[in-house]
């Protein structure tokens, strides 16, 4: 069959010059009459972004009084007297914040009934300070009318919203609606629809464990958008820093993708029996199918795979392939290209491949824990032997995807009770970032390779924001035995590491002193009975140029890393008050193999990384493991000593206990 260059349309914006979008669709020949096909639609980024529009769906429910708790790095719940709209009105506070004169922000409350508390309003610094005082005005009522909520804050994008803005609603929850409509919210949104339009996307975010996560899952399906779940206040920064840096670099809302099959080729379905891997929205028609694949971001290449059967005598004209967009300017755009026909899966493909699987098993796998959850175990334990053993293990992606199924998925399901209180919340929203390619979030390993130029540069900017935000005040006497007063909203944005700062002094094998900056890989340090050799430095940068410290004896030093005093274990911040410290970075160390991994910081016996000492305190199922170590072998740097992360995405934490269970960089 004859093939043609990929279809390329070129959009044309003032603000962003020329944004270019290219379509490439090629077929894998597999077993038998069964070809794989791969759909890549791939966006150019840019430096700038088109003007939004956004509509916060906040509820307002009694409910919404109760107190936010977080998880420190020891695991301990923590309490400062917050509730949980307080921190949904931080997260808003922080869209408010992340918006420029040019963007639009409009406020909707709902409790047994919705109401609008302001229209669409240009976030200059008078538009800013209005909806601030607003947002501070807030206080939870009675009931949890979901729908009402929505729907107001649809129709207010419907009849106030511009063309050329990127548009969407933010509806925040913490729990089940239960004013709920005779035909349900699915069937109600789709009536919308089809009367009115869907004039923005819709992103669906609940906070805490008693929620209808599926049905926030499926308004977010309808709508074109993103779930987040947010099972403690630690999540709050990681993902509205996220969801608002996605939302500000979309260059189109929605892709149709049109199907067209030729004479006597079928679309297969697969396991789950979708047509179209990973579960977008589909209608089979009588010439093939009509896919909606939500919105495109700038820099960001989405990849759709499916299989289709196509009888031995069949040539050519096997498959047609369309999309079909709105642009940031409002414009329409439709693009064509024909089939690049392979005997051969490259890798490029495989990695997709794999990561369609992932979404399909784990879409298999929450259904089968409603009712046999070692069925669901074994669905995801297939998973993980597929990914280890496929030729393309060796990719950063596909091992970081093998993260996601080996540590969080895998511990969702672990446990009927895990399962039950946040595994499915959970595994919905990872399923779901997976598909769309997106990051929402700084903690699953395999989200951080999505995102262009222009994400990254927003994802950094309202980080920023969200730590500056003067924290809320507390309302309410904490009900923990861990309590403390919030000086920073760090705290709901948790992303330490174990370390120390570079201007402490290390004592060496000759008792001279040498700054923590200083040391190199092969510098012999000083244990308490012995030496060791430096094998690895580990150098954090800190984003915002400050991070939580202890000062102990001119030692700086994070308030979870275990030291040694008078024989016993103690966490510095047990020992005294964290300070918020200007610094840059901060820095750990991992010793070659010996009997004593122990470093003398500033006259104080510290732990080092991959310690394997027991106990209270110092004993810790990551840190103190060969798994700190098997880990760092695999990064950038590690062959020349020194391997830099970010301390706003390095940690992976347990869904569970809140304790670090492995470093990304």
């Amino acid at each position: 069959m004859a093939t043609k260059d990929a279809g390329e349309v070129k959009s044309k914006s003032s603000p962003m010059g020329s944004t270019v979008v290219s379509l490439e669709v090629s077929a894998h020949q597999q077993e038998g009459q069964q070809n794989l096909v791969m759909v890549s639609i791939k966006p150019g980024d840019c430096d700038d972004r088109a003007p939004c529009d956004i509509c916060c769906v906040v509820d307002v429910s009694g409910s919404m009084g109760s107190e936010a708790k977080t998880k420190n790095d020891k695991g301990d719940v923590e309490s400062h007297g917050l509730t949980l709209l307080d921190i949904v009105k931080h997260a808003v506070k922080t869209v408010v914040m992340c918006m420029e004169p040019k963007d639009r922000l409009s406020l909707v409350v709902y409790d047994s009934q919705p109401k609008k508390i302001f229209g669409l309003k240009k976030m200059d610094k008078s538009g800013k300070d209005f909806a601030i005082k607003k947002i501070d005005d807030l206080d939870p009522l009675a009931s949890t009318n979901l729908w009402g909520g929505l729907e107001m804050g649809l129709d207010v994008m419907r009849e106030e919203s511009r063309k050329e803005a990127n548009r969407s609603v933010f509806l925040l929850t913490d729990g089940l609606p239960n004013v709920i409509p005779p035909r349900g919210h699915i069937p109600m949104l789709k009536k919308y629809k089809d009367n009115h339009g869907l004039s923005c996307s819709i992103g669906t975010f609940g906070f805490g464990y008693q929620l209808d996560s599926q049905l926030l899952h499926d308004l977010a399906v309808e709508g074109n958008g993103m779930y987040a779940f947010i099972p403690d206040s630690s999540f709050v920064g990681t993902t509205f820093v996220n969801a608002m840096s996605n939302s500000l670099s979309t260059i189109a809302r929605n892709i149709e993708l049109s199907i067209e099959t030729g004479k006597g080729t079928t679309i297969v379905t697969d396991e789950n029996g979708e047509e179209i891997g990973g579960g977008h929205p589909c209608t089979p028609t009588t010439w093939g199918a009509k896919v909606s694949l939500g919105p495109l971001l700038f820099g960001q290449e989405r990849n759709v795979l499916f299989h289709v059967r196509v009888p031995e005598e069949v040539t050519e004209n096997m498959l047609n392939v369309t999309i079909e967009y709105t642009d940031y300017n409002g414009k329409s755009n439709k693009l064509n290209a024909e089939l690049k026909l392979s005997q051969e899966v490259p890798a490029s493909v495989m990695i997709q491949y794999l990561r369609t699987t992932f979404v399909n098993s784990t879409q298999q796998a929450i259904k089968q824990s409603a009712t046999d959850l070692k069925t669901s175990q074994k669905t995801i334990q297939d998973l993980s032997r597929e990914i280890s053993t496929s030729e393309v293990k060796s990719d950063k992606f596909v091992g970081d995807l093998l993260k996601d199924v080996t540590e969080q998925t895998t511990e969702a399901l672990s446990r009927s009770d895990w399962c039950n209180k946040w595994g499915v919340h959970y595994l919905l929203s990872l399923k779901r970032a997976h598909l769309m390619q997106q990051c929402t979030n700084f903690k699953d390993p395999g989200l951080q390779h999505y995102g262009g130029n222009l994400f990254e540069k927003l994802r950094d900017s309202a980080d920023e924001i969200f730590i500056k935000i003067p924290p809320p005040k507390p309302k309410m006497v904490p009900t923990t035995a861990v309590s403390a007063p919030l000086t920073s909203m760090s705290r709901y944005h948790n992303r330490g590491a174990p370390c120390f700062s570079g201007d402490s002094l290390v004592l060496l094998h000759d008792d001279s002193l040498k700054l923590v900056s200083q040391l190199i890989k092969g510098d012999i340090i000083k244990t308490p009975t012995s030496t060791g050799k430096i094998a690895c430095v580990v150098k954090t940068h800190c984003s915002d140029g400050k991070t939580s410290l202890v000062g102990l004896n001119g030692l700086k030093i994070t308030p979870w890393h275990p030291v040694r005093v008078d024989g016993m274990w103690h966490y510095p911040c047990e020992l005294s008050e964290p300070v918020e410290t200007d610094c840059d970075a901060v820095y750990s160390f991992m010793l070659e193999s010996s009997d004593e991994e122990i470093i003398i910081v500033n006259g104080l016996e510290c732990a080092t990384l991959g310690h394997r000492y027991t106990g209270d305190v110092i004993g810790h199922p990551y840190f103190g493991s060969n798994k700190v170590r098997d880990d760092l072998t695999r990064m950038r740097g590690w062959e020349n000593g020194c391997v830099e992360l970010s301390d706003r995405n390095c940690l992976v934490k347990d869904m569970t206990t809140g304790l670090v269970t492995s470093l990304f960089q």
